[in-house]
């Protein structure tokens, strides 16, 4: 596992799933102090197995801004992964 306890800001809205599966699975990455992610909703989707993965849920709960490509209201029901928002 790989600690990034400086990365408080972390854009992959235009990279391959993995890196965000890289950054997110708390079994390969520990980002604690995460607090800004940019992403695709499609990419966010699959990583967190439709909002229901434990793996990537710790390094996703500190995240307190969340930038969606396409963006999304908040009827999705994906917020309650993001407790911070």
């Amino acid at each position: 596992m790989v600690e990034y306890l400086h990365l408080t800001s972390l854009d992959v809205g235009y990279s391959h799933k993995d890196y965000l599966e890289q950054f997110l699975n708390e079994t390969k990455a520990y980002v604690p102090y995460l607090n800004k992610l940019t992403v695709r909703y499609r990419h966010l989707k699959a990583v967190t197995n439709n909002f229901t993965r434990e793996e990537t849920r710790r390094n996703c709960a500190k995240v307190n801004q969340l930038i969606i490509d396409p963006p999304l209201d908040n009827s999705e029901g994906h917020f309650h992964y993001f407790p911070s928002l």
